[in-house]
């Protein structure tokens, strides 16, 4: 072969190709790659790689390289610590403090158990101390001089962390351990084993493991195409310990006939035909999906081979790390990691693109906006929205247990996300602020479904913050009320489509949203005048607003169309206000659902007035008092 085809019409496949470029490129740009003529190793066509021969003895320094540079325990310990220096709060020293000796003690533990006797380790100890000295001492009032001692003592610590020897080692454990040992389990270099290696003796395992044995097979492929004689091809096998080499060469002693019989023979590469297949697709070549001892799955009544593979696919499948995007969700009470990956029908260029915007999971943005950025096309690609496919799996070999999500993001979606997120003034799904809230919801609308149900129940519980903590409680008011807002957005593109979009604007339902508010101006005004005037106990207006908004809650649960209408009729009779007629379309669901004009009203009720607070980082566009022309980008 003079260029092995890397196909990426496949996820799998994919994870490792986009794994392939990402450390071609920084192999480049590190200039350890020398490419003679100037010839690229690595090229992209329409959907796959053309991967020359002569890069595969570069893969396993660089791979180690890219992994240890891009997930450096100093940087993003650097990172973290600096977040906190920027803290303006009367506890910020105090909590920096905190922070970075929390982080000393930890990896001061794991470096202990590699270089007991450096005099940094003492050095470290030493840190710790005075780091807990000045946690301790200090007071709410926190001078210059106490933040330029935080940060002299901190900037020593990263120093010493920053140091490459600890660096490298702290790293290579994490990458290892949390990074590649739940999807291989203890293959290779990643057995406890080797632990003891040092980054050269991971380079050469990881070369004699995974490099040598595609070189040897590129051999048997050669002979395979030159038709060599049999007593060549046992040569060539000779080398070999592949337990299938070894098959063959114990049928290749006997056999008498022409070798294209054997050839048919012989079984193929389930990703990648043109190879023949020397393992099987088990636990340690992809423990999220790898089947092991699976005799159903069993080609061809091969029960030692239930899904063969080659060693090329085999490789590409190790490469998956470099081409995943990695970060921590909660789910329920825990903090899984998870890794994921984007894939559409598009060409290379695309999935590679994907991928890129989806690495700023790692530095703290938001899947909503990335979601946007993949989706906001090239000009000239405006009106094609091919299928975008997310996966995101949290995978632990021990215990057997792997958490596997696949989204197909439906089209109104794709659609919603390029005409509507981030648009003139807001932030889409990003405006939910209720992290937890923001999650599900995103999850629910990728696979379409309905979120009504868990935005109905953040609702109730926000209503009772309100009731319990009065205006300080209204955060959750805020997102419940973000999260009705881009949900009829999404109803609208999910029944009407792209074409009639452009027309349909949200206004109807921040009319109804602005009655609830007014609502509550006259209800609280009446409430506190009714105070001033009486020496009897009066009930204050937070207290009555969420019993309100409890009862109209109860009324859209129970999706009560005339209970909801009467008790707004006699609230607005009640403050001496005029009936607008938007609230008729409590009875209409063309303009919008009932649900939806439940929740406007209601969070209208107990919300604010954004817009004068200077608060509306949502929606702004569809208020009806505002310009539709500026356009606004704002990141979380």
């Amino acid at each position: 072969m003079d260029k092995l085809t890397l196909p990426m019409d496949d996820y799998l496949l994919a994870m490792g190709g986009v794994g392939v470029w990402r450390i071609y490129q920084y192999g480049k740009k590190a200039e350890i790659i020398d490419e003679k003529e100037n010839v690229p190793y690595v090229i992209k066509t329409e959907s796959s790689l053309e991967i020359d021969p002569q890069f595969l003895p570069y893969i396993p320094s660089l791979f180690f390289h890219y992994m240890l540079d891009e997930h450096s325990i100093a940087k993003r310990e650097q990172t973290r610590l600096n977040y906190y220096s920027t803290r303006t709060k009367d506890s910020a020293i105090k909590d920096w403090a905190l922070a970075a000796k929390q982080s000393l003690d930890t990896q001061l533990k794991k470096l202990e158990k590699y270089f007991p006797n450096d005099s940094e380790i003492t050095e470290l100890k030493s840190l710790s101390t005075e780091l807990k000295s000045l946690s301790t001492e200090l007071k709410s009032y926190q001078s210059n001089d106490q933040r330029q001692e935080a940060e002299s003592t901190i900037e020593r610590y990263l120093k010493i962390l920053k140091k490459m020897e600890y660096d490298q080692k702290l790293t290579l454990n994490y990458v290892k351990a949390s990074l590649m040992g739940p999807l291989y389990g203890q293959a290779s270099f990643l057995n406890v084993a080797k632990n003891s290696l040092n980054l050269d003796g991971h380079i050469a395992t990881y070369l004699t493991d995974y490099i040598h044995p595609v070189q040897r097979d590129l051999q048997i492929q050669a002979a395979f195409c030159s038709n060599l004689e049999t007593k060549e091809l046992l040569a060539i096998l000779d080398s070999s310990s592949a337990s299938v080499h070894k098959g063959w060469k114990k049928t290749l002693k006997k056999w008498d006939g022409d070798l294209a019989a054997f050839w048919d023979e012989q079984l193929r590469c389930t990703f990648v035909d043109e190879w023949f297949a020397t393992g099987n697709f088990e636990e340690m070549i992809f423990s999220p999906l790898g089947v092991s001892k699976a005799y159903n799955f069993a080609w061809n009544l091969q029960d030692k081979q239930p899904v063969p593979i080659s060693s090329w696919v085999k490789l590409i499948l190790f490469l998956a790390p470099a081409g995943l995007t990695t970060y921590r969700r909660r789910d329920q009470s825990a903090t899984p990691l998870y890794h994921s990956f984007m894939y559409s029908d598009g060409d290379v260029d695309e999935i590679i693109r994907m991928n890129d915007h989806l690495r700023e999971l790692e530095k703290g943005e938001t899947l909503p906006s990335i979601l946007s950025k993949v989706l906001r096309r090239e000009e000239k690609k405006a009106n094609v929205f091919l299928p975008v496919q997310f996966i995101e799996f949290s995978a632990d070999y021990r215990s057997k247990k792997t958490i596997l999500n696949y989204f197909d993001v439906p089209e109104h979606i794709t659609q919603y996300f390029y005409h509507e997120q981030f648009g003139a003034n807001k932030k889409g799904i990003d405006g939910i602020r209720d992290m937890a809230l923001r999650e599900s919801f995103l999850r629910l609308v990728m696979q379409s479904i309905d979120p009504i149900r868990i935005v109905m129940n953040h609702l109730r519980l926000a209503v009772r913050e309100f009731m319990n903590n009065g205006p300080q409680g209204r955060t959750g008011i805020y997102s419940a009320w973000v999260a009705f807002l881009e949900r009829h957005r999404i109803e609208q593109y999910k029944k009407k489509g792209e074409n009639e979009m452009n027309s349909v604007k949200s206004k109807q339902v921040w009319l109804v949203y602005k009655q609830g508010l007014e609502l509550q101006k006259r209800l609280t005004n009446k409430t506190n005048t009714r105070k001033e005037q009486t020496t009897e106990h009066v009930s204050g207006p937070e207290k009555r607003l969420a019993a309100i908004a409890y009862r109209l809650l109860n009324a859209v649960n129970a999706g009560d169309r005339q209970q909801f209408f009467n008790t707004v009729m006699r609230l607005y009779l009640q403050a001496g206000m005029t009936v607008n007629s938007i609230l008729l379309n409590v009875h209409n669901d063309e303009q919008m659902d009932f649900p939806t004009f439940g929740g406007a009203f209601i969070t209208g009720l107990l919300g604010e007035d954004y817009n004068d607070k200077d608060k509306q980082v949502n929606s702004s566009n569809d208020d009806p008092d505002k310009d539709n022309d500026e356009d606004e980008s704002e990141d979380d």
